[in-house]
């Protein structure tokens, strides 16, 4: 099994949930963006990379709804839908909400 699965849905920029997250992770971990927070998914020139070691992932149906699913993500970004949601909390040993 895997570490942490960490599961963020606030606005990165309003909220420090991902800082905050990005402080605790470590190699293993994964990291689902969800709601407000899938704007940290995407690439272009104000984007912040994300930590290497790491597993992210966005989802699918949230960024549709805000608008961005034609947009460009992160290369270590993997996009999941709802079901792939269930497989990953499955796949970590523990979840930890921010």
């Amino acid at each position: 099994m895997k570490r942490i699965l960490h599961l963020i849905h606030r606005d990165p920029l309003a909220a420090g949930d991902l800082a905050a997250c990005r402080r605790v992770c470590r190699p293993g971990d994964g990291v689902l963006l969800s709601g407000a927070a899938v704007s940290a998914a995407l690439a272009g020139p104000n984007s912040e990379a994300l930590e290497p070691g790491i597993t992210w992932y966005v989802l699918s149906s949230d960024l549709a709804l805000y608008g961005l699913g034609a947009r460009i993500l992160q290369k270590t970004v993997d996009s999941v839908d709802y079901p792939g949601f269930v497989d990953l909390v499955c796949e970590y040993d523990l979840c930890q909400s921010w």
